[in-house]
This record gives C-alpha cells, structure tokens and sequence, in this order.
C-alpha cells in the first residue's frame, strides 16, 4: 500500500511478483517459496491479521465448503435436482437435503426447473465437484424479486466490512438483499428501488479499487433518492453515417471563365414562361405478322406391336417303359378269367333251403 496526494492507494501486482519476504504469512491467491511470497493472480495486494492477500480483479468462482450460495434449478429428477451455482458443474441436491418431507417422484412440487434458492456448500471434491444443502439455517426457496450477477471476485466489497455497505443499501432502498458467495445477488422490493440498488451494486463492482468507497456509495443514494433519479446511465445517441453520401461532381463543360460575384439566377416563373406545348409524336402502324395456325395433332388408335413368332421347337421324344396289360396289348384275350364255381358244403344247403321254407310261409 503506498500513500499518493489523495491519500492511499492499493499496490497493483502481477502473477510472480514478489510480496513479502519472510515477514508475512501467505494468503488467498498467493504461493511460498524460499521464504518469500508470490502472487498467484493478478490484483490488489492486502494486508490483514499478518496475512498478505491478493485481491483479483476478476475470475471464475471456486466453490468452497460452508459458501453461501445463490442457485437455479436446472433439471428434476425423482430424487434429486441439479442446481447451477456458477461453477463448473451443476451441484445435486438430494431429497434428504431439504426441510421438506419429499416423496419418490414428487420433487417437481417443491422446486422446479428454472426456481430460484438460497442453499450452502457442505461437500467439495478434488476437482471441484460439488453437492448442496438447504437444511441449514438460512437457505430457503427464492420467490419474486431480481437476481443481479457480477464478479465473484467483488461480492467482499459489495458485502464491506461487518456487512457494513449491504447494510446501507438495504437501509436506504428499503429492499431485500441476499448475497451468494457465487457473484449472484437477489433484490426484492419496489420497481424503483429494485433499480437504485442495482444501479448502486454495478457502481461498487466498477469502483471496487479505491478507497472510502461507502461514503461514495452513501453520497451517491443520497443524491439519487433526493431527486427521486434513479440514476440511470445515459447512453449516447450514435447517428451511423449515411452509407450513400451525395457526391459532388464537377462540371466538365467549359463555358468559359465565370466572375467571383455570378449569382445563381431564380428560375422563370410559370406566368411568364407561358403554355407549354408538348412535343407531339407520330407512331407508324405497322402490321403485325398473325402466328401461323398450329396443325391438330393426329388421333390415332392404339395397336400393340405382334411379338415376333417364335420356331417350333420339337419336344424330344421320351421311351416310356412298356407295360404289359392284358387288356390293352393287341393280340390278348380281353375277357376276365372266369373263376370255378365253388361247392358249397350240405349243411349250408341245408340251412338255406329251411331259410327258404320259413320265408314262405
């Protein structure tokens, strides 16, 4: 920290630049070697409780366990939501994270897609996966309001000391102010104020390098709730040029040299010029060749083309095996073998005859 004519200023430092030399103990972006300290990132170089920080002036943010966090459900699941917390990955909240008793396929009723909370980080693996929690105090469902966002790296002095500069903007908006440790912050409140406090927290993040920045913070709402402004940049009217100017062509024609005091000469009136005739025009009539008439096309039927004969092809004569019938062969008997007469026993004729006798009578 170095002391100007306005009074003290922030030492600007750049990645490897030296910090301390044995005196310090190292902190937030800054690294120990040889008993000397460095800086990790480039930013504002702090000195507090005999730590040396290093204050970036932007990044990404990097979750840490216990950070209050500003969330928006991305996705529902039967037991579980992914929340975007503006890191890397989405986090999972389980059902047995939150204060509500949740049946399995149920969770769309208590939060979904595109809903708004306020949860904590309680687990952060070694590549910065991360889960969430709303059991703890605090952390509730986000309804209404307006989610700002700004870098991650100015929510301490959009927070100040003691929450001392989120105190003076909800005191002075009359607003409701959550901020996450994510960049993101959730104003609720009248439409007006809801713009003075946002108007309030861009000016913090643009003005986050200089010192006494409440008092500028105190002095600027004051003059914008006085004048009921909500203080609202203007923003220049920027005319584009005319993409087809009128282009000044000279007169090429030499009607010889003119005076300095030639004066251009008003155009005749209409009374005096008098009627003006038009030019009349004569059009010769010309013949205009007629189109000779297009022959009808001739109807003729439809006969379809003879498919050409084809030669007779003789089929082979096949020798069919000859069978020997009785019955067809010439030269054979055709009559059928009569068979003997067979003698019937007498006890047969017997009983026929009595057969015969009975069927008489």
């Amino acid at each position: 920290m170095e002391n100007g004519k306005n009074g003290p200023k922030r030492t600007l430092v750049i990645p490897g630049e030296v910090l301390d030399e044995g005196n310090l103990k190292a902190g937030k972006n800054t690294y120990q070697r040889d008993n000397k300290i460095y800086a990790s990132q480039m930013g504002f170089k702090s000195v507090t409780s005999n730590y040396v920080n290093v204050i970036p002036l932007s990044g990404r943010y990097i979750p840490k366990p216990d950070d209050l966090v500003i969330g928006i459900v991305q996705n529902v699941s039967p037991t579980t939501w992914l929340v975007d917390v503006n890191s890397p990955y989405p986090a999972p909240l389980h059902v047995n994270e939150v204060p509500w008793r949740v049946d399995f396929g149920d969770t769309a009723r208590y939060l979904n897609a595109g809903d708004t909370l306020l949860a904590r980080i309680y687990i952060v693996d070694e590549i910065k996966r991360i889960q969430i929690t709303m059991k703890d105090q605090g952390s509730r469902k986000l309804t209404g309001g307006q989610i700002i966002e700004i870098s991650p790296t100015k929510v301490p002095r959009v927070i100040g000391k003691g929450g001392s500069m989120i105190s003076l903007i909800k005191q002075k908006t009359m607003c409701r102010l959550f901020v996450g440790q994510n960049g993101r912050i959730w104003i609720d409140g009248e439409p007006e104020k809801i713009r003075i406090a946002m108007n309030a927290i861009q000016f913090i993040e643009r003005e986050s390098h200089k010192f006494g920045l409440t008092e500028s913070v105190e002095q600027y709402l004051n003059n914008v709730l006085s004048t009921n402004d909500p203080g609202e940049p203007v923003v220049p009217k920027i005319v584009p040029p005319n993409p087809h100017p009128k282009e000044q062509v000279p007169d090429m024609r030499d009607d010889g040299p003119k005076s300095d005091d030639s004066k251009p000469q008003d155009p005749p009136s209409v009374q005096d010029a008098g009627p003006v005739e038009a030019p009349v025009t004569t059009v010769e009539e010309k013949e205009v060749p007629q189109p000779e008439p297009i022959p009808s096309p001739e109807i003729r039927s439809f006969q379809p083309p003879t498919p050409p004969v084809s030669p007779a092809i003789s089929a082979p004569i096949i020798d069919k095996p000859v069978i020997d019938t009785p019955h067809v062969l010439e030269g054979y008997d055709t009559k059928p073998e009569e068979k003997p007469a067979v003698e019937k026993p007498k006890e047969q004729i017997l009983k026929d005859e009595e057969f015969e006798r009975v069927n008489e009578e």
